[in-house]
């Protein structure tokens, strides 16, 4: 039996490695990470877990990419949204940040629609992927479709990736 730690997990596994094969597709992506140990300290002095970060230097100037991700069947809540817009902006806010950031909230199911006028708002991107085994993640102009499944003690990802 999978724990909801373990599920969480391989989702946020998965959004990277997908992530890497938008790096191979294009994109200048740099210092991809993730996980439990993925911390990034803010203006406030604290450090923030991001399930997924990069820096993206495809854009004009250096864009620090935040990934928040939620692999649940419990819709997205506006005060989710309003904890990770928070933490975007103490990590903009500190001084070694770079200039820009980019928040995309990945979530598997349902968002509520607060939560989604509210990410709007603050240009959080709201990325819906579908529901396990099929996912699908989009990324500017690349969409990709994955199948997350259970190899030898570990989940991998396979993807396509097609431009949209």
């Amino acid at each position: 039996m999978t724990t909801s730690q373990e599920k969480g997990d391989s989702y946020e596994e998965f959004i990277c490695q997908l992530i890497g094969n938008v790096k191979e597709n294009g994109r200048d992506i740099r210092s991809i990470k993730w996980g439990r140990n993925n911390n990034i300290l803010g203006a406030s002095g604290c450090k923030h877990q991001i399930d997924v970060s990069f820096i993206d230097h495809s854009f004009k100037k250096p864009t620090l990419v935040l990934i928040e991700c939620k692999n649940t069947s419990k819709s997205v809540e506006k005060v989710q949204i309003a904890a990770f817009q928070a933490i975007i902006s103490d990590i903009l806010n500190h001084n070694k940040s770079p200039e820009f950031a980019l928040g995309i909230f990945a979530y598997a199911q349902n968002a509520r629609s607060g939560a989604v006028k509210f990410a709007k708002h603050y240009n959080i991107k709201m990325e819906k992927t579908g529901v396990r085994p099929n996912f699908t993640f989009h990324y500017k102009s690349l969409t990709q479709a994955g199948i997350l499944f259970k190899g030898t003690g570990s989940l991998i990802a396979n993807a396509t990736i097609a431009k949209s």
